[in-house]
């Protein structure tokens, strides 16, 4: 009220642009202040995360009765339904009117018939050449052209497809990298993967020369090619760029130089793989004749489901926190210790891992669903329980690869993993470092109850679920207390959770979402695409 004094410059013209844009000024900061108004989580909902709801949501997914929640398995569906009814019950909401997020397990066997033949000479299957685990089932007759190492990233100056045309040929490469090449997309599923995006109709990837003294088949075990006695035909997960896979063999020695005979002069092979780590190769795109390869992959597929709910957040419904966890342990069967006794108890409860995650994920969904909608953050909250982590991450994989929501409207992801053994308040974080904002988020969400929190977890970084939206560009926290003796063991039982600590971190991630949810500017990744998933 000090401009009302009559004073001359408070007449003037120029004083008055200045008293409107100061009134201007403060109607946007009253406007602000309003849309992030709520300075932290009501009391009311913090009570709601109690020791006592956080035993009976342990207790209920480490059951014997749930014979670890293997994925997928009929005992991972009643956990599923288990959070599903607690979700429903909580008033947490459906996404896109389902609490299923559906994906696809596959499981494959070598089926018939299977062929590879260069310039009319046939190769014999299983000792010569073998279908590698992620080739799609197909014939292709067609030129075979030498790739090197079949290597190509735009950001790398060693690029084996620049000038060569592979669009319906089979391509042919050897197996790993060239010396000093540490970094590049070595994997032979992406040597397939960037064949099949070049226009390669197969690949076919030969033992590499220097690196190998056998020159044998280094392709996979299927069980049809050992009478059953192969690996065991696991479950693995099947993503949407599956459909990109093309025919893919590993060969022996004996197609190697069927192949490479003239692509090496006559000569033997080591100037040419000399010239090919120095980059200067003349045979790198050569013509290598007709080659004829065929294969045939017995696929069965079963859905398994992560469990998706959200609580829409009152002022940017469309911008999201998410909470997650995986739900899912490695099942039962009778397993040794370390020294190879036999173990009489043949349940792997899973009540650390993770049940006690899932406890405090769910803890947290219903205090948050207990808001009225004025009460409530300015972000929605997405909780997700994940199935499939012990396997590789695939839940998480999965639902990053088609999400419920738009991965760029996710402000953070807070994942919780083992977090109800070990010291009654010390708590292991992982992400601060990764993303701006989240250590000055969580140090104010830590004032209330305060944990010894412990930056000590980056080395576990790539083994739970954050890692998957890290990879996405998303910024992460990941919440832990760390390993212990029991850590996939039978002894990982309910009995002994510290459930008091799992409430208490329920009520920290539920604190620091809030804060998230509440901050005017969302924060930001300094690590995508460095995270490093698991491989099947």
């Amino acid at each position: 009220m000090f401009w009302s004094d009559g004073s001359r410059e408070a007449r003037s013209p120029g004083g008055l642009r200045q008293l409107l844009r100061a009134a201007a000024c403060l109607a946007l900061l009253c406007v602000a202040r309003n849309l992030f108004a709520q300075a932290s989580l009501p009391a009311e909902a913090v009570a709601r995360m109690t020791p006592l709801r956080a035993r009976t949501h342990i207790y209920t997914l480490a059951s014997d009765r749930m014979l670890g929640r293997d994925t997928p398995s009929p005992e991972l569906d009643s956990a599923a339904d288990y959070i599903t009814a607690c979700f429903r019950r909580y008033g947490v909401e459906p996404v896109n009117g389902s609490y299923a997020h559906q994906y696809n397990l596959v499981q494959q066997d070598l089926g018939s018939p299977n062929r590879l033949a260069i310039g009319g000479r046939l190769f014999a299957l299983k000792t010569q050449f073998v279908p590698l685990e992620f080739s799609s089932s197909g014939h292709a007759v067609a030129e075979a052209v030498f790739v090197a190492y079949g290597l190509s990233r735009p950001d790398s100056a060693y690029d084996n497809y620049a000038g060569v045309d592979v669009r319906g040929r089979i391509a042919v490469a050897f197996e790993g990298e060239p010396e000093d090449r540490g970094g590049l997309f070595t994997r032979a599923r992406e040597k397939m993967r960037t064949a099949a995006g070049h226009g390669a109709i197969g690949l076919i990837l030969l033992p590499n020369p220097a690196r190998s003294i056998a020159m044998k088949v280094n392709g996979f075990p299927w069980p049809a090619l050992y009478g059953g006695a192969g690996l065991p035909q696991s479950w693995r997960l099947e993503l949407p760029s599956d459909s990109d896979a093309i025919p893919c063999v590993s060969a022996d020695g004996s197609v190697m130089h069927a192949l490479l005979g003239s692509a090496a002069d006559g000569d033997s092979l080591a100037p040419l793989m000399a010239s090919l780590d120095a980059g200067s190769s003349r045979a790198v795109g050569r013509s290598l004749g007709v080659a004829d390869l065929q294969t045939t992959i017995d696929s069965r597929r079963r859905a398994v489901r992560n469990v998706v709910g959200v609580v829409r957040g009152a002022r940017l419904p469309d911008e999201y926190v998410v909470i997650g966890a995986h739900y899912d342990h490695i099942g039962h069967g009778r397993r040794g210790d370390a020294s190879g006794r036999s173990l009489r108890d043949t349940i792997f409860n899973g009540a650390d891992d993770n049940a006690s995650g899932t406890a405090a994920m769910l803890l947290a969904a219903e205090a948050f669903a207990s808001l009225r909608n004025d009460q409530r953050p300015a972000r929605s909250l997405l909780f997700i329980a994940f199935s499939g982590e012990e396997k590789g991450l695939y839940g998480s994989r999965a639902y990053v690869e088609r999400p419920s929501v738009p991965n760029r409207d996710v402000a953070a992801m807070i994942n919780l993993d083992m977090v109800g053994r070990n010291q009654p308040n010390r708590l292991s974080v992982a992400g601060t470092t990764r993303s701006t904002l989240l250590d000055e988020m969580l140090a104010k969400a830590n004032r209330d109850e305060p944990m010894d929190l412990a930056f000590d977890l980056e080395q576990m970084f790539s083994r739970s679920d954050q890692a998957s939206f890290a990879a996405c560009g998303i910024p992460v926290l990941f919440f832990s207390s760390g390993l212990h003796p029991d850590y996939h063991r039978p002894g990982d039982e309910p009995q002994k959770i510290d459930v008091a600590k799992v409430a208490h971190v329920a009520r920290l991630a539920a604190r620091t979402a809030w804060v998230i949810a509440e901050w005017p500017e969302r924060p930001r990744s300094m690590s995508a695409g460095d995270e490093h998933l698991p491989q099947e």
